[in-house]
């Protein structure tokens, strides 16, 4: 890991993510902390899947063997922050349209229906939650390669107590790579609903 690993990198994408989320829950500035959240969502995707293939093409070419935890990981990771930049796009899409509208008629903020105001605010604590847990679990696989690359599917079989304590890591790792998966296909299926926002939805129209 220690070959794609670049701690400024990392700490400069984290600065950015924490400044936007302060942002996107500011009153009249959300919109655009989610139009540059969008923006940075798309380049880190980019940048940790360039990252990962090399890592991925790396590995290919020698006798190391990655188990599921760690493909889970690597794949997990890509695929998350792939559906999580598509649902952060549509929704950006939308409220950028929608604000185009209701500044021609009402000025700022943007106030949505309940209902949409709920999903809208889904989709801002979602992305945060797929976010975070995404770097802890590059985080853990950073710092515990070992006991993450071990076989998971002889552990579920035979599954004790013994097996979990000292598989912690590798367990750990794979539940919270699905949690990201599946948070972020929900987080597409939110953004595609909230797409469907249409200008009489908002209030006072």
């Amino acid at each position: 890991m220690e070959s794609y690993i670049s701690p400024l990198n990392y700490g400069i994408f984290i600065i950015l993510y924490i400044t936007c989320f302060i942002y996107i829950y500011t009153k009249y500035s959300e919109i655009v902390g989610f139009g540059a959240l969008t923006v940075i969502q798309l380049a880190f995707t980019l940048f940790i899947g360039k990252e990962l293939s090399q890592l991925l093409t790396k590995y290919s070419g020698t006798s190391y063997r990655l188990n599921l935890a760690s493909m889970l990981t690597f794949y997990g990771t890509i695929f998350s922050m792939i559906l999580l930049t598509i649902a952060l796009i549509l929704t950006a899409l939308t409220i950028l349209d929608i604000q185009d509208k209701y500044n021609n008629t009402k000025g700022t903020p943007v106030i949505l229906s309940p209902t949409y105001q709920q999903l809208y605010n889904s989709i801002k604590e979602n992305t945060i939650i797929i976010i975070s847990v995404t770097g802890i679990v590059l985080l853990m696989y950073y710092l515990n390669q070992e006991s993450i690359n071990v076989p998971i599917m002889p552990i579920i079989s035979n599954i004790s107590f013994h097996s979990i304590i000292n598989n912690i890591p590798a367990i750990t790792s794979t539940i919270l790579s699905i949690t990201t998966l599946v948070l972020s296909s929900y987080q597409v299926k939110y953004s595609s609903e909230f797409s469907n926002l249409k200008i009489r939805n908002i209030v006072g129209q």
